[in-house]
């Protein structure tokens, strides 16, 4: 993997960390963000959904052409277990910039540094 890989368990953690990008215009060109529902001790994520979509993307991360490591970043955020994720009043759900309704949701964030 080339990319820088971080993980976020809060919208705080996470906010904080793109509002550092932020302030330190960053050299970054892509900024990739997963939202994932929290895995158990053997790594498995109680969402479905999520377990399909893991292999998939730990794949294209792999892939060293795709992701470099001075000019990307990818983040994987926890959402919470099964019943912090289905609670209508998630921080994620209602957050108004993100706005989930699913998950596993992969955006590219803000893509303005350079």
């Amino acid at each position: 993997m080339c990319a820088l890989l971080s993980e976020f368990n809060s919208l705080g953690d996470l906010r904080n960390h793109l509002n550092q990008l932020d302030e330190s215009q960053s050299q970054l060109k892509r900024v990739f963000i997963l939202f994932t529902g929290n895995k158990d001790e053997n790594g498995q994520s109680w969402c479905p959904d999520c377990n399909l979509a893991d292999p998939v993307i730990k794949n294209i991360l792999n892939k060293d052409d795709l992701l470099k490591q001075d000019q990307d970043q990818f983040l994987t955020v926890y959402v919470g277990d099964r019943a912090t994720w289905k609670n209508q009043e998630n921080e994620f759900r209602l957050d108004k910039e993100f706005q989930l309704k699913c998950i596993p949701t992969l955006i590219q964030w803000k893509t303005v540094y350079i």
